[in-house]
C-alpha cells in the first residue's frame, strides 16, 4: 500500500458566508436615515405645491354652535333662521369675499337700498349663484357687513297697512303669528342663557316668498338673566310696543318681550284703514272667521298685554294657544252671521286694554322716534306704533 505524504496533501479553504454584526447594523441604519431623508423631501415638496385657499363666490359654512333642545351642551348646526324655512340648505353663518358683495349689490348702489336705519343700511343684492340676499352694511369704508337670507315679502306691517298689498287672510295671519311666537320661544329658552329681543315689533317680523315669519333685527337684544328673574338696563326699544312694567322699573325680563308680542297680535287683527274700537276686525276678513278662533286669539291678546309680569304667559305658551286658535279655524264650520261672528269676538279684549294702549300709544308713521340708550344718549330707530284711533 503506497502511503501519501503530507507534502502531498493540499490544504482547502473556505470563505466564510458570515457578515460582520457592523456591517449589519451599518446597512440598516444607513437605509433608515434615506428613507426618512425621502420621506422629509417628498412631504415638504407636496406642500409646496398645495394650493392655496382662493376666495370664491361659494358659500363656505362657518362652526355655529347653538344650545340642544334638551340640554346644554353645544352642538354644531347650521341653524342660523328662528323658524322653519321652506329653503334648504342655506349654510347659514358664512363668509363671502367683498369684491363678491360689492358685485351683487352694484357696488351698494342706492338704487337696491331697501331700508336705512340706526344700525346700517340694506340692500338687496344676487349673488353669482343666483341667491337673491340682503346685505346690511353698518359703516362705509369699516365694512361691517352681515349677509341674510332675502326676505322678498318685506315686513308684517306692510300686509297689515299698506293698502296697495293684498290682505292677509285669517289663516295667514294665525300662521304668521304662529312662526313669530315659536322664534321667539326659542330665543327665551332655546339659547344658553335665554336672549331678550327687547324690540319685538310688527316691523322686525319678516315674511318670506312663502309667508314664513322669521324674526329679525337683535340689534337691541341682551342675553337674558341666568341667575335672576330679570336684567336691570336702561330703557331701549319702540314706543308703543313698550312694556309698561319694563318702562317704569327698568327690569327687562321675556315678559317684556311677551308684552310687545300682545301689541303686535292687536295688530293682527285690525283694519289697515283706522276705524272705532267697535270695528277693530278687518272687515275683509271679518266674515271668515270661526267665532271661536278668534275669541281664543282674542284671549291670546289679552294675556300678552296685562301689566304684571306674573300674569302675562311666557312665549311657548303663546305658540301653543295661537296654535290651538288654528285648529279651531281649520276645523269649526265657519258661520256667516256677524252677531255670532268677528264683530262680537273683538269686543271680547277688554275694552279697558284697548283704551290704555290708546291713551299711551303715540302715533307715528314712517318717522323716526328716539329711544334711550344705555349710555344714556339718544339713539335714532324706526318707529312702528300701533295707530288705532278712538273715533
Amino acid at each position: 500500500m503506497e502511503m501519501m505524504g503530507k507534502s502531498d496533501l493540499v490544504p482547502v479553504t473556505h470563505k466564510s458566508n458570515n457578515m460582520s454584526p457592523f456591517i449589519i447594523v451599518g446597512v440598516v441604519l444607513g437605509g433608515l436615515v434615506l428613507v426618512c431623508i425621502f420621506g422629509g423631501l417628498l412631504f415638504i415638496g407636496l406642500r409646496r405645491r398645495k394650493p392655496k385657499p382662493v376666495e370664491t363666490s361659494e358659500w363656505s359654512p362657518l362652526p355655529i354652535f347653538k344650545e340642544s333642545s334638551h340640554g346644554n351642551s353645544k352642538t354644531p348646526s347650521r341653524e342660523g333662521t328662528i323658524t322653519a324655512s321652506p329653503v334648504p340648505n342655506l349654510n347659514l353663518g358664512l363668509r363671502i369675499p367683498l369684491d363678491e358683495i360689492k358685485l351683487a349689490t352694484n357696488n351698494f348702489d342706492k338704487k337696491l337700498q331697501i331700508v336705512k336705519g340706526g344700525f346700517g343700511t340694506v340692500y338687496q343684492g344676487t349673488l353669482r349663484n343666483g341667491l337673491k340676499v340682503a346685505v346690511k352694511r353698518s359703516q362705509p369704508g369699516l365694512e361691517m357687513i352681515l349677509v341674510y337670507e332675502l326676505m322678498e315679502k318685506g315686513t308684517l306691517r306692510d300686509h297689515l297697512y299698506n293698502a296697495k298689498i293684498p290682505c292677509l287672510s285669517w289663516k295667514q295671519r294665525l300662521d304668521i303669528c304662529i312662526s313669530a311666537a315659536r322664534g321667539l320661544h326659542y330665543l327665551h329658552k332655546g339659547a344658553s342663557g335665554g336672549i331678550i329681543h327687547r324690540d319685538v315689533k310688527s316691523t322686525n317680523i319678516l315674511l318670506d316668498e312663502n309667508l314664513v315669519a322669521k324674526v329679525a333685527d337683535f340689534g337691541l337684544s341682551r342675553s337674558g338673566p341666568s341667575d335672576q328673574s330679570h336684567v336691570s338696563t336702561d330703557i331701549k326699544g319702540t314706543f308703543g310696543y313698550l312694556d309698561p312694567e319694563y318702562f317704569k322699573t327698568q327690569q327687562l325680563t321675556e315678559k317684556s318681550d311677551v308684552y310687545s308680542f300682545g301689541v303686535v297680535l292687536l295688530e293682527g287683527m285690525r283694519c289697515k284703514n283706522k276705524g272705532l274700537l267697535d270695528q277693530i276686525v278687518d272687515p275683509s276678513i271679518r266674515d271668515h272667521i270661526n267665532p271661536n278662533s278668534l275669541r281664543k286669539f282674542a284671549e291670546i291678546t289679552e294675556k300678552c298685554l296685562q301689566e304684571d309680569a306674573c300674569d302675562k304667559p311666557g312665549m311657548g305658551d303663546v305658540a301653543w294657544d295661537l296654535e290651538y286658535a288654528l285648529q279651531l279655524q281649520q276645523t269649526a264650520v265657519v258661520q256667516e252671521l256677524h252677531e255670532d261672528s268677528a264683530s262680537n269676538a273683538s269686543g271680547m279684549l277688554s275694552l279697558h286694554v284697548i283704551q290704555r294702549l290708546l291713551s299711551t300709544n303715540i302715533e307715528v308713521e314712517g318717522d323716526d322716534t328716539s329711544i334711550i340708550k344705555e349710555d344714556g344718549s339718544d339713539s335714532i330707530a324706526s318707529a312702528s306704533v300701533l295707530p288705532i284711533e278712538n273715533g
